[in-house]
């Protein structure tokens, strides 16, 4: 602050003013950014079909059970209904792993997104952010759960030895998958026995039975073709050797397991 002093004269009074210094304008700092507002892709949760992935607007992306590894089948009659996906560039929430996407060039020279090595699609009657209209249409578009992707193909089941003994009697058992669970936490056979297992699958989303030596799924006896709500029989001989293995949805592997005990 700086004082003027005014000196004083015969018949006036002496005034001292005060010049007020003006205080430094704050600085703002600019405001920043959410992070997820800058997600090219990302991953969304609905009742009925778990988590599923969505382009950075929130629209729905979706495989096609007819693709396979790196290579698009869709003709252009398909992906007129079907759109391709295309990200210039991959910037992704934390459960994500971007290595896991990447780029091909189908037939038609478009450029297509892949996750995992499989092409990503849109639906066209999907309108807004949320919409899962697509899902399980035709029984071969299936919106994407990162935790049980990319889907298993279909396998025989491991040749298992002859047992010495004689066969065991055959194993009828009905399994169900609902709510994204099995109705069978264990399921209990005899060495080598043939199995029938009646699979129903009531939720809209894609599941299977898939039996392997334990949790790892290093080794596989049979991985069962995914169905969505439909049922299906699975066959296959169960190992000689008893004791206790591990079956699972391959589609959803850490929610829906169980013990396959052979006695």
């Amino acid at each position: 602050m700086t004082v003027i002093m005014v000196l004083a004269l015969p018949g006036c009074q002496s005034a001292t003013y005060s010049t007020p210094t003006p205080s430094p304008a704050p600085s703002s700092s600019p405001a920043s950014t959410p992070a997820h507002l800058a997600y090219t892709i990302n991953i969304a949760s609905k009742a009925g079909i778990g988590d599923y992935l969505n382009d950075g607007k929130g629209m729905t992306l979706y495989y096609f059970a007819k693709d396979s590894v790196g290579k698009s089948t869709a003709t252009a009659s398909v992906i007129a209904n079907w759109p391709v996906f295309n990200a210039a560039n991959f910037f992704v929430p934390s459960q994500l792993n971007a290595a896991d996407f990447g780029t091909i060039t189908r037939d038609d020279g478009l450029k297509q997104t892949t996750y995992k090595d499989w092409p990503l699609y849109y639906y066209v009657k999907d309108q807004v952010a949320g919409d899962t209209s697509g899902q399980s249409l035709n029984n071969v578009w299936f919106v994407i759960n990162p935790a049980g992707f990319p889907p298993q193909p279909a396998v025989t089941s491991t040749a298992q030895p002859t047992p010495t003994a004689s066969p065991a009697a055959a194993v009828t058992i009905d399994l169900i998958a609902q709510g994204y669970a099995f109705d069978k936490k264990t399921i209990t056979v005899p060495a080598g026995a043939a199995v029938l297992i009646h699979f129903n699958n009531k939720d809209a989303a894609p599941h299977n039975f898939a039996l392997y030596q334990d949790s790892t799924a290093a080794k596989s006896f049979f991985v069962g073709n995914v169905v969505t709500s439909s049922a299906i029989d699975y066959k296959f001989t169960a190992p000689v050797t008893p004791g206790t293995y591990f079956f699972r949805c391959d589609f959803h592997p850490t929610m829906m397991t169980g013990s396959f005990i052979v006695q």
